[in-house]
């Protein structure tokens, strides 16, 4: 009756009645097995004692180490039916056993047993090691969890990682060290794209490290980042002046090089192109005054949205290009992921359809095995793009519900903006007007939030197709070209004008066609590349068809145009050039 059908207490009974002779019978599983250690000799019971501290299961070779003995005898616990040997490692016969056992270690004991155990794993398993020397109350128990959990980063074990800082945290003391232990845990916890979480740690990172000048910069450039990825434009700029002026002040070139890197990605979205471009060029000095590849590497991913947001896109892939492959030759994988879709797209404004889909589906892969949420909703533009260009408007709508979703949990408004827009775009296609308006009216309110300079004329583009009256279009073109005009990153005039030169073929506006293929032959006359270039040549001449030239040479050119879009998978902007051709006269 008293083994009450549990079977450890009963086979332990058992067990205990065998070699126990006329003793009473203990009461309880842990009186029991306590009353078994008791039995053994005292070299014996300090061995398995010493065995408990290792845990379940540990080896010869770790019991020799925490015994300061070779060959320690295991065989007498065996006959006593508390450990059984395995093929590579002896064991306790049940968790229980083990817990009871370990529970007769003096404290005293108990720690020091603890320490020498993670001396044993600390260049084996630092993970294992950070644990003991926690058991043990140890010190250097907050340092131990630190390289663990930078070791468990380095392998992309995220949210072991964050759990290790965490604890790290826990166990440091105020001052220097905590400080970079809350400022590392921002940054990880920016780079897996849990912002609002990050933007709770910065101030207590930052007040710790004020007496620190290195770890302050870090601070405030990480909480510039954070407020970047929040949208919140003036903060994040406040933060950074911060961190460049105590760089400056002490010299710090690694920290100058992340701070204009940084400044120049806030600068971007706000149309401020040749300032953003000029920022970069900094940082990536800066990096080679200081030596870091890992900052050089930064710094070319830096120089390529540069070029991208003033319309370079040829220098843009090069700059993308050298980082990518630089991140890899090095091991810096998460600046390899994070450019990744970027060199994707600038792929295909270079023509290079398969380049940029294999290259973009890549930047996918890496970016869902890396946690890099805010890469992956990149890379889901590039696919949505890649493909309603591609006409799949299936495949097209996954990845925009796909990177809706990301953008939504990251609290990105102005990448939820331009998701919206996708979903505008796809049912202003499919003829679901009032649709198209509501996505489109959604992405407006966003851009106002944000900034319109990010995004504001593409959409401003969009309502203008929907707009009630010629006067409102009017006015929504005159607003977007204003914006344009004010600056804008490079998408918003390929957009644009692409856009509002179709919608003037439509309208057999062939003046006001002319005027937007003249607009993007402008933008794009210092570095021409070919997605823009197509553009322009189908715009042309599909106006001359439309003006009723049918000449010879308009007959070819469309050919050619329309043989171009295919080479460039650009099915939906070649089919009104075949249409042309199919209704040739």
């Amino acid at each position: 009756a008293r083994a009450a059908g549990n079977p450890l207490f009963l086979v332990q009974l058992l067990h205990h009645k065998t070699g126990a002779g006329g003793e009473a019978l203990p009461q309880s599983i842990q009186s029991l097995i306590v009353a078994r250690l008791d039995r053994l000799s005292e070299a014996d019971r300090r061995i398995v004692q010493t065995a408990s501290v290792l845990g379940q299961r540990f080896t010869q070779d770790e019991i020799d180490h925490l015994a300061e003995a070779s060959g320690v005898p295991i065989q007498a616990l065996i006959d006593a039916f508390l450990i059984r040997p395995g093929a590579q490692h002896f064991e306790f016969v049940h968790a229980l056993v083990r817990d009871a056992t370990y529970g007769t270690l003096p404290k005293s004991r108990r720690r020091a047993l603890h320490v020498k155990a993670a001396q044993w794993y600390r260049q084996r398993d630092s993970l294992v090691a950070a644990g003991h020397l926690d058991q043990a109350q140890d010190p250097g128990a907050a340092q131990a969890y630190d390289e663990a959990a930078q070791s468990e980063w380095a392998i992309y074990h995220y949210d072991t990682a964050i759990t290790l800082n965490k604890r790290a945290i826990a166990l440091a003391e105020e001052g220097a060290f905590k400080a970079e232990l809350l400022t590392r845990r921002g940054e990880m916890l920016f780079e897996t794209g849990q912002i609002a979480a990050s933007l709770e740690i910065w101030p207590e990172a930052r007040a710790l490290a004020e007496s620190e000048p290195a770890i302050a910069c870090r601070a405030n450039i990480g909480f510039a980042q954070s407020l970047r990825l929040a949208d919140r434009f003036g903060e994040a700029f406040a933060a950074l002046e911060r961190a460049e002026a105590i760089a400056h002040r002490d010299q710090l070139l690694l920290e100058l090089s992340r701070s204009h890197h940084l400044r120049g990605n806030l600068l971007f979205p706000q149309g401020r192109l040749a300032e953003c471009l000029e920022e970069h060029h900094k940082a990536l000095d800066f990096a080679r005054k200081v030596g870091s590849i890992e900052a050089e590497i930064r710094a070319l991913g830096g120089l390529g949205d540069g070029y991208y947001a003033n319309g370079r896109m040829l220098s843009a892939h090069d700059a993308f290009s050298r980082c990518v492959a630089l991140a890899r030759k090095e091991g810096f994988g998460r600046i390899e992921v994070a450019n990744l879709p970027m060199c994707a797209i600038t792929a295909l404004s270079k023509g290079e359809w398969r380049e940029a889909h294999d290259c973009n589906r890549e930047a996918i892969q890496l970016a869902e095995r890396a946690g890099a949420r805010r890469a992956l909703m990149i890379a889901h533009h590039c696919g949505y793009f890649c493909h309603f260009e591609a006409d799949e408007l299936t495949v097209a709508r996954e990845h925009a519900v796909k990177a809706d979703e990301l953008a939504t949990a990251l609290g990105a408004k102005r990448f939820e903006a331009e998701s919206k827009m996708f979903f505008a775009e796809l049912a202003l296609v499919a003829a679901r007007l009032d649709e198209a308006r509501h996505y489109a009216q959604w992405a407006y309110r966003l851009c106002q939030e944000t900034g319109l300079n990010y995004m504001g004329p593409i959409v401003l583009r969009m309502l203008a197709e929907l707009a009630g009256s010629e006067s409102e279009r009017q006015d929504l073109i005159a607003k977007a070209r204003a914006i344009l005009a004010s600056g804008a990153p490079s998408h918003n005039h390929m957009f644009f004008n692409n856009h509002m030169m179709a919608s003037a073929l439509k309208r057999s506006e062939w003046s006001a066609a002319e005027d937007f293929a003249q607009a993007l032959a402008d933008y794009t006359a210092k570095e021409p590349f070919p997605w823009a270039d197509f553009l322009i040549e189908r715009g042309r001449i599909l106006i001359r068809f439309g003006q009723g030239d049918r000449s010879e040479e308009v007959r070819t050119e469309l050919a050619r145009v329309a043989a171009r879009g295919r080479k460039l998978n650009f099915i939906r902007a070649t089919r009104a050039l075949d249409d042309a051709l199919a209704s040739w006269r």
